[in-house]
C-alpha cells in the first residue's frame, strides 16, 4: 500500500505541559493519566473484536511495554516493530525509499506508509484465520533532547492510525496526526530542575506522545 499522492498534511496540534517545581509530581500525573488511557484502549479494542499493532520509532516501544504490563492482552495486541533507524522501517514495514529522502522520517507521510505498512502486515498474519479488525498505529518524531530543526523543533511528533473500516472490512481508513509537544516550567531555571530528577525532558515528551496516540485508538475505533 503506498501514500497517496493527494494526501492532505494535517495541522499541528501544539501542546504544552508546563511543570510545576515538583517536577516528579506533575511527571507522575502525566503517567496516571497514560496508564488509565491503556486501560481504557485495551477494553474498546477487546469489546470491538480489534487486534492491534504497534510501529514505534521516537517512543522506541514505551506503548508496548505499557500494554503487556496487563495480563490477558495476548488476545488484543499482534505485536510490535520498534523500527528506530530508516533501514529497519524499509526492511520490516517496507517504505520505499523516496518516502524519506523526498520528506525525512519524521514526517506525516513516512508515519502514513509506517501504519499502512503494519497493517499489510497484521492482516497477512492473519489470513488464514477468522475474520478480524485490524488497526495498526505508528509513532514518529523528535523527542531531543538533540535533532531538532526550526522547521521540525524537538517535540514534533507524527501519529497515524490505519483500522479496519466498519462499513466494509475489505477497506481500511487512516488518520494522520501532527503534533508538537512543548515541555515548560515556570522556574526560570529548566535544566537544573531536570537536572536533580529521575526523569528526563526527553522521556516527558515520549510519554507525552504516548498518551496522544492511545487517545487516537479511541477516536479511531469509536468512531
Amino acid at each position: 500500500m503506498k501514500v497517496s499522492e493527494g494526501m492532505i498534511i494535517p495541522d499541528r496540534k501544539r501542546t504544552e505541559l508546563v511543570l510545576s517545581p515538583n517536577i516528579d509530581e506533575a511527571v507522575s500525573t502525566l503517567i496516571k493519566q497514560v496508564e488509565a488511557a491503556v486501560l481504557r484502549v485495551i477494553k474498546v479494542l477487546d469489546d470491538n473484536g480489534y487486534a492491534l499493532g504497534f510501529a514505534e520509532s521516537c517512543t522506541g516501544g514505551l506503548l508496548s511495554s505499557l500494554l503487556t504490563r496487563h495480563s490477558g492482552v495476548s488476545s488484543l495486541f499482534w505485536g510490535s516493530v520498534v523500527s528506530y533507524s530508516n533501514e529497519s522501517k524499509s526492511l520490516f514495514l517496507d517504505i520505499e525509499r523516496s518516502v524519506f529522502k523526498d520528506h525525512g522520517a519524521v514526517s506525516v507521510q513516512c508515519a502514513l506508509a509506517m501504519s499502512q505498512g503494519l497493517y499489510n502486515k497484521i492482516q497477512s498474519a492473519y489470513e488464514n484465520t477468522p475474520q478480524k479488525n485490524i488497526i495498526a498505529v505508528s509513532i514518529t518524531g523528535i523527542a531531543g533532547p538533540n535533532g531538532g530543526s526550526q522547521q521540525k523543533p524537538v517535540g514534533t511528533v507524527f501519529i497515524s492510525v490505519t483500522g479496519t473500516n466498519k462499513a466494509d472490512s475489505n477497506k481500511t481508513s487512516s488518520q494522520t496526526f501532527h503534533h508538537e509537544f512543548v515541555v515548560s516550567m515556570t522556574d526560570k531555571d529548566f535544566n537544573n530542575v531536570f537536572s536533580s530528577s529521575s526523569v528526563t525532558q526527553r522521556q516527558v515528551i515520549q510519554y507525552m506522545a504516548a498518551l496522544n496516540a492511545l487517545l487516537c485508538i479511541e477516536e479511531q475505533v469509536n468512531s
